[in-house]
Formats: C-alpha cells, structure tokens, sequence
C-alpha cells in the first residue's frame, strides 16, 4: 500500500470514520467471505492486530466474525454479519481526511475493489455508516433516496442508475462494480 498524500481528486464529509458496506450474494457463507475478504486486505498491505472476533452459537457459521487492522499508522476494522437473510460486509477505515493524509488514492479504491471482489460482493455504499439495503432499488425515486444516504454506491458494471444527484467516479475492474458519488 502506498502511503502519503498524492493528490487525491475528490474529498468525501466523513466524520471519524469511512465505512464501505458490501451487500453479499444470497448463500454466501459468512467464514469463506471473511477469510477471503481477510486475505486480500492483508496481500493489500494490512496487517491485523490481534485474534479475529466471532459471535455465534458455536455451531454452524457465525453470525459475525471481525478483525482489527493496520496500515500506515490507521487502525481499519473489517467484519462480515449475517441476519435476517441478509449477508453483509463491512470495511471500517478513519474519517477521510486522515485517509488523504496517510494513502494514495489508488491505493485505496484497489483496496475498495479488491475487498468487495473477494467477498463477491452484489453491490455496496460508501459513507459513514448509514446501513445498506438489501436489495437495489428499481425506480429512479429509489436511485435518489439511496444516494440521498449514502456519499458513493457502487452499483453491477452493467446496471445503468437513474441518478440525478450523482455521477460515475472510477470503475472498479476486479469486482466489476463502478463507483458513483454525489
């Protein structure tokens, strides 16, 4: 991972910390995501502090399994959850000006793409910790309330948002997701 401010073309409002969710494919399993989604963040350059968490009943998947991380003097938290039916990802990383400050720019959104490949991500938000839908909406007035909540999203390569207060920012090649931000 790179470090060191080198330019960055957008800054995004996120108080304290940066949250990208990820919304999982239906059945995905909550110990492969985590363990691949671990594994990618470390070939990224992080590197975890202490023993991963998990919550559950001691049998079958758990319900949530996290690990703390560092890079470039930034504490990061990277967790997946499962409830409800739904299956998500979550990459918990300092407010965005510390991020500027200590990452390059394509540093970070390879990390973004490369986490959300990993975990097989359907699609995803970006923001300060707003919780994500499970499904993406399908009318133009369900587009605007989610960017509404969110800073970015990032929607399938091939799904064409009708997004009013929002433009395509960076295509995102491994996980084949592109990122929008208002």
């Amino acid at each position: 991972m790179t470090t060191g401010d080198k330019g960055w073309s957008i800054g995004l409002p996120t108080a304290g910390e940066t949250v990208v969710r990820y919304m999982l494919r239906p059945g995905a399993r909550t110990g492969a995501a985590f363990s691949e989604g671990l594994g990618q963040l470390r070939a990224g350059g992080l590197a975890p502090v202490g023993r991963f968490r998990s919550l559950g009943s001691g049998k079958g998947e758990p319900l949530t399994a996290s690990h703390t991380l560092t890079a470039a003097g930034l504490e990061f938290e990277f967790e997946v959850l499962v409830g409800g039916g739904v299956r998500e990802a979550a990459f918990t990383a300092p407010g965005w000006t510390e991020l500027q400050q200590a990452l390059d720019e394509d540093s970070w959104w390879n990390l973004v793409d490369r986490l959300a490949a990993a975990v097989g991500a359907r699609f995803g938000a970006l923001g300060d910790g707003e919780a994500l839908a499970p499904e993406l909406p399908s009318s133009a007035s369900g587009w605007n309330v989610l960017m509404w909540r969110h800073m970015g999203i990032l929607v399938p390569r091939l799904l064409e948002p009708d997004l009013q207060m929002a433009q395509l920012y960076r295509m995102l090649p491994q996980s084949h997701l592109q990122l929008f931000l208002r």
